[in-house]
């Protein structure tokens, strides 16, 4: 092909690709590149090179690095000096953008050494920003400080201030990081004053969202969620798509510090919809995240365990470890919550093992990057080595004094080395007169823990007669408590049927005051009746000849609904369930729980028509049953009460009832094996927890 014609086709692949920029059309740019390779040599072909490098930093690391490297070794055989320090920048960019600090930081300080020589004061701008960049993501902030001052002199040298406003943002976001709040808006309000006066609305939306970053985590909610619409209706005006997520996310966690969870549920929704549309994993892990703090906040923990779920399964399999931490944090805290303490000791002994393994990286990393200085260190002391042999009298001046240096090192090593084995004894010595001294003590306490033995041997069989005594009597209570409600029952009805005969044969022939009396022994006779029963039911928990069964819970639901229809239609309740398992258990026990929990929930409603949410969920070899209301609530003061017989916590005028209804709950819940709580908001509501073991697989409807 005649080298004009080549020139033409590079000069038109170069052009088009400076105007591939979207996402989707870096493929289309890669190709251009690619077939722009084999045509070009030497210095055009380090260029294009190095635009594929940058191109691949978006879409493989791996091709990213192999393009960078090639284009770095060509360099090093027919590059200039200035494309050399190009290659080891973009190097530093490609390891940065993957994760490898150590190796990007130890590139862009060669490339920083070769700009310096070469007196090239932009590209020495840009490397001491890159070294900025990484030093600050190392959390080295006051040398990653440094490295930013000294590109921003060369920039307002310059006058450039397009740069200037980048390196601004880039203070601006390092005092964040800091805690110097204050600071980081006023060298941020100084970077978007420079963006706005250039005319660049790409910088001024990245001022602002980070701005709206401080201001969020300064506590100044109002200011950030301002801050953060003004970035957000800048980006959508300029027709940006996956840069609207962070500033979506933003105001989203905003709304959740501000209690408005329905507007931060919909600001989530649209950054989920925008991350699964470009399938970024990384967005997807941090948007995920972020919906089940949203869920916590609301206290819907079976949502928030399915969402920090999500996002661990996406940091494990991109491995995000820091954010790996964060979740595993949030997954125990939240089945803490939910007192599933087996599966909250499971995810922190996860996190426990994970910051262990994540500090013995960074000690690793620490030492490569110590073995790095050295290498360079002796590739320095070569240098020097190289220019003694050139002076005689001087080498041979540094020679004795490197001679006589090693000799005094090597006796300071020996001294230094007998003083340690002279102080490794001694310590040996006392360590063996403490175990000797701990021995003496350790067969003292052995003979001491036997006596103790011997005593709690003794208690032990003293507990099992009072628990065989206590076992009877309890037998011998509960007996006499059957026998009692059933028993009197039977005299209440009579004296109920006499008072109604009294009062229907003399109403005409007694006073006011003697039908008043006649409705008070009415009355009464009514409410022991009710007493009594609610005792006989109580009696008779654990005391039936019955049999666990496979129980449907959307069957005994439908049953305790038809039970409670009037109490349910007069109140205009709902009640809310998923399709719901079988378990074994008692039915009949079943209903009765269900009937009391859903009864209460409606007869101690507010301002607002019932509404009761039923769920179930399995794990860690437990159902666990949630009863949610949106009642009048239980102040924490009475949380364990009411679970105790005939407590009452409201005047029977204004609420009917014997005060046993919960007592019932409990010794059901109990005579499953398991354990009943609550958790309540006075005027919001209440949710009763149940959890019981499970010994049958779920059976899904």
């Amino acid at each position: 092909m005649p080298r004009p014609l080549i020139t033409f086709v590079c000069t038109l692949l170069l052009f088009n690709s400076q105007i591939l920029f979207s996402q989707s059309k870096r493929r289309m740019l890669v190709d251009s590149l690619t077939m722009a390779l084999p045509l070009v040599s030497g210095t055009n072909k380090v260029d294009i090179f190095h635009r594929l490098a940058k191109t691949y930093e978006f879409i493989d690391s791996d091709s990213a690095v192999f393009y960078a490297g090639q284009g770095l070794a060509l360099a090093m055989q027919e590059g200039t000096p200035y494309q050399k320090a190009i290659s080891y920048q973009v190097l530093g960019r490609v390891y940065d953008r993957r994760g490898d600090l150590v190796i990007a930081h130890d590139y862009c300080v060669k490339g920083l050494a070769l700009a310096a020589n070469g007196n090239n004061r932009k590209l020495n701008a840009h490397l001491n920003n890159n070294l900025g960049i990484i030093h600050a993501k190392r959390g080295d902030y006051a040398i990653a400080l440094g490295y930013f001052l000294s590109a921003l002199a060369v920039w307002e040298n310059l006058e450039a201030k397009k740069n200037v406003a980048a390196l601004l943002g880039n203070i601006g976001t390092l005092y964040r990081k800091i805690g110097d709040h204050d600071k980081s808006i006023k060298e941020l309000l100084k970077a978007q004053q420079l963006a706005l006066e250039i005319n660049n609305e790409k910088l001024v939306a990245s001022c602002m969202h980070n701005l709206g970053e401080t201001y969020k985590q300064k506590g100044e909610d109002k200011n950030a969620l301002k801050t953060y619409q003004k970035a957000l209706a800048l980006k959508e005006r300029m027709g940006f798509t996956i840069r609207l997520i962070p500033t979506l996310k933003g105001i989203g966690e905003v709304y959740i510090n501000m209690g408005l969870y329905l507007k931060a549920g919909e600001y989530f929704g649209r950054a989920l919809a925008i991350a699964r549309k470009e399938d970024n994993k990384e967005y997807l892990q941090k948007i995920f995240f972020s919906l089940g703090k949203l869920e916590q906040a609301r206290k819907d923990y079976f949502k928030a365990i399915h969402y920090f779920g999500q996002s661990l399964e996406i940091t494990r399999e991109i491995n995000m470890k820091d954010d790996m931490l964060q979740a595993l944090n949030a997954l125990a805290e939240t089945y803490t919550k939910i007192r599933d303490f087996e599966l909250a000791f499971e995810y922190l002994s996860q996190y426990k093992n994970l910051n262990d393994s994540l500090y013995d990286e960074k000690y690793s990393e620490l030492l490569a990057e110590m073995g790095t200085k050295f290498e360079l260190s002796q590739k320095e002391t070569e240098i020097e080595h190289l220019i003694i042999s050139r002076k005689a009298d001087q080498f041979k001046l540094w020679s004795l004094i490197t001679i006589v240096l090693l000799i005094f090192g090597a006796l300071s090593a020996s001294l230094l080395f007998i003083r340690n084995r002279r102080r490794a004894h001694n310590t040996l010595v006392l360590h063996n007169a403490k175990i000797e001294t701990q021995n003496h003590l350790l067969a003292q306490k052995q003979s001491e823990i036997e006596t103790q033995n011997l005593l709690l041997s003794r208690q032990s069989e003293e507990i099992t007669l009072q628990n065989s005594q206590l076992k009877q009597t309890n037998s011998d209570l509960m007996q006499f408590a059957y026998a009692a409600s059933h028993d009197l029952r039977e005299p209440l009805r009579t004296i109920r049927s006499y008072m109604q005969l009294l009062e229907r044969r003399y109403k005409n022939q007694l006073d006011e005051t003697a039908q008043e009396f006649i409705a008070f022994a009415t009355d009464g006779a009514i409410r022991m009746d009710d007493l009594l029963q609610d005792l006989l039911a109580y009696s008779r928990i654990g005391r039936e000849n019955a049999r666990k069964s496979s129980v449907d819970l959307n069957r005994i639901l439908n049953k305790v609904k038809d039970s409670l229809h009037h109490q349910i239609d007069r109140n205009k309740a709902q009640i809310v369930y998923p399709p719901l398992p079988h378990f074994e258990a008692y039915e009949a026990q079943m209903h009765l729980l269900f009937q009391n929990l859903i009864s209460n929930a409606i007869k101690f409603r507010g301002e607002e028509d019932p509404l009761i949410r039923i769920e179930v969920s399995q794990g860690g070899g437990h159902y666990l049953i949630s009863v949610a209301d949106n009642g009048i609530g239980i102040d924490e003061a009475h949380r364990e009460r009411v679970f105790t017989l005939f407590q009452r916590l409201h005047p029977r005028a204004k609420y009917e009832g014997t005060g046993m209804g919960l007592a019932i709950c409990k010794k059901i819940v109990q005579n499953h094996k398991g354990e009943i709580w609550l958790d309540s908001n006075l005027g919001v509501g209440t949710t009763f927890y149940i959890r019981i073991p499970s010994n049958v697989a779920i059976e899904a409807n």
